[in-house]
């Protein structure tokens, strides 16, 4: 008996030993049915298993949420996601999506659309999801946003790629390979959704891989995705219809390596990127807010990529459509405390759950103004497609697709598409008719526009109702027209709206509610409503007095070369406020604003500066 326990004694510590590097142990944190069965057993919450334990899934729609005993990282894990990818134990799961994300250093796999792809374009989309950070705050929901969102996209006739916890080579490597297989099997469309920590500083965007650790500023670029990057290599896919979709963390905060030199207050705000032309760009919330860790109505998600998924399962909405609807969805979950925003830069009314009328990838693979695409686009146009007849102007509108630029041809195309219903071509034809100071056809197409929700048709009719240039002026139907594009995201009616406040035009004279629609136009970069907020900051109207702070609106307006914020700046400098006082920024502030034309720098300048006359 002991010489037979002798010799399994090897065996018996090879097994342990085998069970302990391979195996892992999780508990369960959440799940939304009262039971499942793991193995052999039947788990509850707080119940833990071992990831090579069969799970049994009794209905499509179940899930939950584990945590790793050992490290505790988290995981999100549903019958669907586990069913698509063929795992019966988590372990097995784990190994699909490592060789997904390239972990193996050679697979390179793509889950195909669910049920094939039944629409008219051919769809590739990447969704990443960064939760467990080593150094920075681990997040609740990126993992099931990333398994949602990608679930969708697959049920939409998306090829998706998906990746959780990447590391930076990792998304480096990922981001290359979608480029090159969008490119090589000649997709139409191409989406980028991303879930994690994302951090601005010096102007400058970043996505953090969950190993990065930064010390000083310069590990940045070393360390984490930058935004142009990113905008660039999905540009690079060549598709013709691109959308890159940021659910990110955006204020978190970098407290570098003590000693290292910084700019130890980098006050501008996360600055919301340029999409590419052909490329919608949308954030979960807009620069310098927090996008909301939180779970909402038991899903384990976070409010954008929950209000995002039940957008998407609405058909033909239209992309312009389907991200406004996803804002008013989180804000009314969020009380208004985040706000989504996008950017839209494509010419097509593309829809993501609904059929496209696409121009054929081999269009795309050269040159946008190659024969092919031009012949497509001017044939569809002439059988009446709106959409095209709108692209056909804007291509001799702006001389694009090397097509000569000719405004009048231009104006032809856009009339045929406003004939359509097209709201952009109808605004079109109003700044047309209002360039040419026909204010009554101005004014008829503007309606028509505005009335279907197009936010620069809105502001344009806000400018003539608030105009007695124009023979309409009615002050209280231009603050009603520029509300309406105000709340629609339009920077420019924003700042409008806050001027009505702040000088009683067409509203009650209201300072403190001037204040927050200059702070929603700065904050999309807006160098007027900077301004304003600065001198309300700096006069205390509205707001408590805060030179700290008109200081920083000063700065961010002057940055874009708004001379009266420069002149502002030059106050600051100058008096000391806010700042600490210093005659050579004030005077080379004052300078940049007068070479500017500004009067009141050029007098000013004389004073602080009298060298500069030129006399001697």
């Amino acid at each position: 008996m002991k010489k037979s326990m002798k010799r399994l004694l090897p065996l018996l510590i090879c097994l342990l030993l085998t069970v302990d590097t391979f195996s892992a142990e999780y508990k369960i944190l959440k799940l939304n049915t009262e039971s499942i069965t793991i193995g052999s057993r039947v788990c509850r919450k707080d119940s833990t298993f071992n990831d090579t334990w069969t799970i049994k899934w009794t209905n499509p729609k179940q899930c939950m949420t584990v945590q790793n005993v050992k490290d505790h990282t988290i995981s999100y894990l549903s019958a669907a996601a586990m069913d698509s990818k063929k795992a019966g134990s988590l372990r097995e799961y784990f190994v699909r999506n490592a060789q997904l994300s390239g972990r193996d250093g050679e697979s390179w796999h793509t889950y195909p659309a669910l049920h094939g792809n039944n629409f008219t374009d051919r769809r590739i989309a990447l969704v990443v999801g960064n939760a467990n950070y080593s150094t920075y705050t681990k997040l609740k929901n990126p993992l099931n946003d990333a398994t949602a969102v990608s679930e969708q996209l697959q049920q939409l006739g998306f090829d998706v790629i998906c990746m959780y916890d990447a590391s930076y080579e990792e998304m480096y490597n990922v981001l290359n390979l979608f480029r090159q297989k969008a490119v090589s099997d000649k997709y139409d469309f191409a989406l980028f959704y991303y879930s994690g920590h994302g951090v601005q500083y010096d102007g400058r965007n970043w996505l953090l891989p969950i190993e990065a650790q930064l010390d000083r500023p310069s590990d940045l670029k070393s360390k984490c995705v930058e935004g142009q990057d990113l905008l660039t290599m999905i540009d690079d896919t060549e598709c013709a219809g691109k959308v890159v979709i940021l659910d990110a963390c955006r204020t978190e905060k970098i407290h570098w390596k003590e000693g290292v030199e910084t700019e130890k207050e980098d006050n501008r705000p996360y600055v919301s990127m340029e999409p590419r032309r052909g490329m919608l760009l949308a954030y979960s919330t807009r620069s310098g807010d927090i996008a909301q860790d939180i779970s909402l109505e038991n899903n384990d998600m976070g409010p954008y990529a929950l209000a995002l998924v039940n957008k998407l399962q609405e058909e033909n909405l239209a992309l312009d459509d389907l991200f406004n609807e996803v804002r008013y969805n989180v804000e009314a979950m969020t009380a208004s405390t985040q706000s989504p925003i996008h950017i839209n830069g494509t010419l097509n009314r593309w829809v993501i759950n609904g059929k496209n009328t696409i121009v054929p990838k081999s269009a795309y693979i050269q040159d946008e103004g190659s024969s092919e695409f031009l012949s497509y686009l001017l044939d569809m146009a002439e059988k009446g497609d709106k959409e095209a007849q709108f692209q056909m102007g804007t291509c001799y509108e702006f001389g694009v697709n090397k097509v000569h630029a000719d405004y009048a041809t231009a104006v032809q195309w856009y009339q045929k598409a406003a004939k359509q219903g097209h709201a952009e071509a109808q605004n079109k034809v109003g700044i047309y008719y209002f360039l040419r100071k026909n204010y009554k056809e101005a004014l008829k197409y503007y309606h028509a526009a505005a009335k279907s929700g197009n936010l620069n048709a809105q502001y344009n009719l806000g400018m003539m109702y608030m105009n007695d240039t124009y023979g309409v002026m009615d002050v209280q139907k231009g603050a009603k027209w520029y509300r309406l594009a105000a709340e629609g995201g339009l920077a420019a009616a924003q700042f409008e709206m806050g001027l009505c406040y702040l000088y009683g035009i067409g509203e009650v004279r209201y300072a403190t509610k001037a204040v927050p629609w200059f702070e929603k136009a700065a904050k999309q970069g807006h160098d007027e409503a900077q301004y304003m907020l600065a001198q309300c900051y700096l006069m205390g109207d509205g707001v408590i007095q805060n030179y700290k702070e008109a200081f920083n609106y000063f700065q961010m307006a002057a940055d874009q070369n708004y001379a009266p914020a420069q002149y502002g700046l030059c106050t600051c400098y100058n008096e000391g406020l806010g700042i600490e006082q210093s005659l050579m920024k004030a005077i080379y502030w004052c300078k940049k604003a007068a070479e500017q034309g500004n009067a009141k720098a050029e007098r000013r300048l004389l004073f602080l500066d009298p060298s500069s006359s030129g006399e001697e």
